[in-house]
């Protein structure tokens, strides 16, 4: 097995997240790239123009000129070498995407046990439920008893936190380079160090930590909670960015009011002091307030079936916080204002307007957020209801 230090680092996906953060990160180390994508045109994008830029928001002097890379189309059988001779591997296809990149995997690692068995770390970069246990069962389906024997023992599939928002260029970044991503001035991203094989290669920003679904359970119930508020009250009270609706003071009334409830809950689950998860809550809502970051609101609301599911980022902190004797009076808002989203251009939203509009609020609290309609949290969302229509009348000067 080829693993040196110029053993190329593995994306599958060549996405925004792909490109403008763990792209980003391996290039600024010096590793090589090979981006492995479904998408025709942006491999052919990337491969006849050899680079692209991450522009760093409110931080031009940072921006960087990515280089150094190859980029294969999901179907070239040249993906199998590349998996087979990968010094690390990262995945940032979204979670429906998951068994799909297990398919693509499988034929890499046959190859790579055959050549010698050389240990692999793959890291799942997903705003997705356990997607690390998604890839590896998916996997071992795939598989025959060695190539199993080998992905239980010398593959390490872990999760991380993704905590930099990268969006699309603007129209005068897009014209001078079609690939360009706009990126936050962040630069760590958070790994489960316990699902690692060997020790990652040093690559600037990664950061394997212990207990890492302690972590990760309080990143979505801070960060992605205080999203879900601010974007689905934000959608209600007719902002069209999000740092306009996280600086609109009703809205941050009620943020506030989530990440108290959900902040008590992560603290008592995971022994968090109420000053760190304070710290905590108060940069994410920094990070949505930051005007450079000129992120729709529709972007940031989409797909609220998903959301809106069990353990997201509402129901899940709702479900916690009343473990722990804790009322979800703002969660239950934001999670009555998550239900009642319609747009029209979201198959999902459309969808769950549907089931709301034709089977009723109960159906919907089954099914979609897989709760008991006639239990607490259940009460609360239904009270709360009525008063998503408060928030109704539009700021002055919104978008």
């Amino acid at each position: 097995m080829n693993d040196t230090p110029q053993s190329p680092v593995l994306i599958i996906s060549a996405g925004k997240i792909a490109r403008g953060y763990v792209g980003h990160l391996a290039a600024l180390s010096g590793a090589p790239l090979i981006f492995v994508d479904v998408n025709p045109n942006v491999i052919r994008l990337l491969n006849e123009r050899g680079q692209y830029t991450v522009h760093i928001l409110g931080n031009p002097a940072k921006s960087t000129v990515v280089k150094n890379f190859s980029a294969l189309h999901t179907s070239n059988p040249a993906v199998a070498d590349a998996v087979a001779h990968a010094r690390l591997a990262f995945i940032s296809v979204g979670g429906p995407n998951l068994p799909a990149v297990a398919a693509l995997l499988a034929p890499g690692l046959r190859a790579r046990r055959a050549a010698g068995g050389a240990l692999l770390n793959i890291v799942c970069c997903e705003n997705w439920r356990r997607p690390a246990e998604i890839v590896r069962a998916q996997l071992a389906e795939r598989l025959g008893p060695e190539d199993r024997a080998y992905l239980a023992s010398k593959v390490g599939i872990a999760e991380a936190t993704v905590l930099r928002s990268c969006i699309e260029p603007t129209e005068a970044q897009k014209a001078e380079d079609p690939l360009a991503v706009q990126a936050q001035d962040y630069w760590e991203l958070q790994i489960d160090a316990a699902a690692l094989v060997e020790p990652l290669p040093p690559i600037a920003g990664l950061q394997p930590i212990e207990k890492f679904h302690a972590a990760l359970e309080r990143k979505l119930f801070t960060y992605n909670a205080g999203n879900a508020v601010i974007g689905y009250l934000g959608a209600v009270r007719g902002h069209h960015y999000l740092h306009q609706a996280a600086n609109d003071p009703l809205i941050v009334a009620e943020a506030q009011g989530v990440y108290a409830e959900s902040g008590a809950a992560v603290c008592a689950r995971h022994g968090y002091t109420p000053a760190e998860q304070t710290a905590f809550a108060q940069q994410s809502l920094r990070k949505y307030q930051d005007a450079t970051i000129v992120d729709p609101v529709e972007r940031q609301v989409r797909d609220p079936l998903r959301k809106l599911s069990r353990y997201d980022r509402l129901i899940g902190p709702a479900m916690l916080a009343l473990e722990y004797g804790i009322r979800p009076w703002h969660l239950a808002l934001a999670i009555a204002a998550a239900v009642q989203y319609t747009n029209p251009r979201d198959p999902a939203a459309v969808k769950l307007h549907a089931l709301l509009a034709e089977q009723g609020l109960d159906v919907v609290l089954a099914q979609v957020c897989e709760i008991d309609p006639q239990g607490e949290l259940a009460r609360l969302v239904k009270q709360r209801m009525g008063d998503v229509a408060a928030f109704a009348r539009p700021p002055a000067g919104a978008a």
